[in-house]
């Protein structure tokens, strides 16, 4: 049988395809009214924080000044001096107060704006890459591991009544092999002291919040679960957008990965070794071979970026 092949058609399906790839790499007008309320969110955390700043440092240049009048007073020669530096003092005390209560005011005004542009920031990138987005979860290890450790660990004397509150396997040891004054089995390692508010979100804006970045495992479980395996390399999607959700596009990104509470870092050396689409990067050679707290640090290089040595930094806590 031999088919005739219809220009026409194979022409009207090539302009389709097109169309639809152009349609699909174009950001929705939702995405570009998330993107713009989180800047403004963002500009209001900022100016809050300038302005926290500013009084901060008048309120320090005020208490300079009131503990050199208080000098004075304790100094003052008779009542009537005393009495007249002393309303100086309280003046000076009064505004201080005022200039404290105002900049701790306007400091957490800025946490409250920031953590909001961050969460409309995210509702943002989710809109615009939804289809390479499949986890929004912090990035979590695969709970089946039983394996914690693998080398350099801290052991810590632990007393038997402590087992049962770790969370870690310790928790079904059976009691009767365990010594009942003392036990070097394993203790919390996987809380590693990371600190109880640490924001593991696996979306996060850069040190000099020139990006947004959003990073999933590529993986998946035999139940469908997006995570980490232990002691087995795997791969990374790396999405990274400018603040308008424009993409960052041929960037060179450099990786680096350590546990703050151990002195090593990764045992691989992950690469980005392609750009699957317009700012979104494929990262492989992750590995981790072992649990706890974990950061990664993604030196971002961008030639249309105002600053070149920009970084995002993802905080784990396996």
């Amino acid at each position: 049988m031999i088919f005739k092949v219809n220009y026409n058609v194979l022409a009207l399906c090539l302009s389709l395809t097109f169309f639809s790839t152009v349609v699909s790499a174009v950001p929705s007008k939702q995405s570009n009214n998330l993107f713009n309320h989180a800047n403004n969110l963002l500009d209001k955390a900022n100016l809050a924080e300038k302005k926290s700043s500013e009084e901060i440092v008048s309120a320090n240049k005020i208490r300079k000044e009131l503990n050199k009048l208080r000098s004075k007073v304790r100094k003052a020669k008779d009542s009537s001096e005393r009495n007249n530096l002393t309303k100086q003092a309280d003046n000076l005390a009064s505004q201080l107060k005022n200039l404290q209560d105002s900049g701790s005011k306007l400091r957490e005004e800025n946490k409250h704006l920031f953590k909001q542009s961050l969460e409309v920031f995210e509702e943002a990138i989710v809109e615009r890459w939804g289809k390479k987005i499949r986890n929004r979860k912090p990035v979590s290890m695969d709970s089946e591991t039983t394996s914690f450790i693998s080398h350099n660990t801290r052991f810590r004397s632990v007393h038997p009544n402590m087992l049962n509150k770790m969370g870690t396997p310790t928790d079904n040891i059976n009691p009767e092999n365990v010594n009942k004054e003392m036990s070097l089995l394993v203790p919390a390692l996987a809380g590693q002291n990371a600190p109880p508010d640490l924001d593991i979100s696996s979306f996060q804006i850069s040190r000099k919040q020139q990006y947004f970045a959003h990073i999933e495992v590529v993986s998946t479980t035999q139940q469908g679960e997006v995570l980490a395996p232990l002691n087995e390399i795997h791969k990374w999607h790396l999405i990274l957008s400018n603040l308008s959700g424009e993409p960052i596009e041929n960037a060179n990104v450099e990786i680096i990965g350590h546990m703050p509470g151990h002195v090593h870092g990764l045992p691989t050396e992950p690469r980005v070794t392609e750009e699957v689409e317009p700012g979104v990067y494929k990262v492989e050679g992750v590995k981790f071979q072992m649990k706890g707290w974990w950061v990664m640090q993604f030196n971002v290089t961008d030639e249309k970026a105002s600053s070149k040595d920009d970084s995002v930094v993802f905080n784990l806590v396996f």
